[in-house]
């Protein structure tokens, strides 16, 4: 779950439970063509098992909530937390089942289960045979053999880990209870270097001019949010910029050129800008803007609205002036965006 664990909604749903609400009834669905169109994965309420996937058509505008049901006849589990595709599979990492569904991207039935995490959070390749995943209560990051999709090892980290990135034959880990960023020689799975730049750091990328950006929602609020621009040439920080509200969900365009976040409402900043140039393209109003993606082709705005992390979310898009294109309902917690283009 997003910002460890959403302290907010962990409040609610207690409350929820002792007016014992239970999850609505689920429907079948006929699994759909999967054409071009995206997926949003829904990490639904913790301990209720009912994460899903989403999908819409992009071709004829159809949802299908609850894919993973559809193809598979059984539940995704606890906590959809991110999903990742590798070659012909998607990895669903399913955060409070301790798993990742691997399923087949034609098909999306799963072929394989990848378990010994304990909270797996995000997953990136680093070979055609080896993949990182991020864990909030194993402090190490997991070696994946993508040639068996079983755990092979582990790789030492002092606190949980979240964010991966993987550039210039290193993979930049961060660990949002410290104030580093650890880098990773995935030739000999093992941490040569750390970046100091302060707690929270939830969400990084590389940009177009090849500079790595950080983000942080100040470790829940304990310390300042920020934005960090990055030279991975020598790992040293170039700019670091105090935000006004916690930030989360880094994202960008397609030619890396220009930066979406949330921080309350939706931000976009140009890299070549300072960040004080940034503007606010969808404000937050009465919406709790929960995820956040960005077409590849488009550069439409895809956001969430979570309400109170009980009912189902729905997803709106704008164009990327903010202008409101289309809405659609999802499941419950919409908190990740994946645009599958053919």
């Amino acid at each position: 779950m997003n910002r460890f664990g959403k302290i907010v909604c962990t409040v609610l749903f207690i409350g929820f439970c002792l007016v014992h609400c239970r999850p609505p009834e689920r429907k079948t669905e006929p699994v759909p063509a999967l054409v071009a169109g995206v997926y949003i994965t829904n990490e639904g309420n913790f301990q209720f098992g009912n994460g899903s996937v989403s999908y819409i058509d992009q071709q004829t505008g159809t949802v299908t909530n609850d894919v993973f049901y559809a193809a598979n006849q059984f539940k995704l589990g606890d906590v959809c937390q991110s999903m990742t595709n590798i070659g012909a599979y998607y990895y669903i990492v399913v955060n409070g089942s301790g798993r990742v569904e691997v399923v087949d991207t034609a098909t999306f039935k799963v072929v394989k289960t990848i378990t010994g995490c304990q909270s797996p959070r995000y997953m990136v390749p680093v070979s055609s045979m080896k993949a990182y995943l991020t864990d909030l209560y194993d402090n190490k990051v997991h070696i994946v053999d993508l040639i068996t999709n079983e755990i092979s090892g582990g790789i030492s980290i002092p606190t949980w880990t979240e964010a991966l990135v993987y550039s210039h034959n290193k993979v930049y880990v961060s660990a949002p209870h410290s104030k580093y960023v650890f880098i990773i020689d995935p030739s000999s799975d093992q941490v040569i270097d750390t970046i100091e730049s302060g707690e929270g750091v939830n969400s990084m990328l590389v940009d177009k001019n090849d500079f790595l950006w950080l983000l942080s929602d100040g470790d829940l609020g304990a310390h300042f949010s920020f934005l960090a621009k990055v030279d991975m040439n020598n790992e040293t920080i170039l700019h670091q910029d105090t935000l006004a509200q916690p930030a989360d969900r880094l994202t960008c365009s397609l030619d890396k050129s220009v930066l979406y976040w949330l921080e309350e409402g939706v931000v976009k900043l140009p890299v070549d800008s300072a960040v004080t140039q940034r503007t606010e393209i969808i404000a937050k109003g009465t919406h709790n803007w929960y995820g956040l993606g960005v077409h590849p082709f488009t550069e439409d705005v895809y956001v969430s609205d979570a309400f109170d992390y009980l009912q189902n979310s729905e997803v709106f898009v704008y164009s990327s002036q903010g202008i409101q294109k289309s809405t659609f309902n999802t499941g419950i917690v919409s908190g990740g965006f994946y645009f599958k283009m053919k």
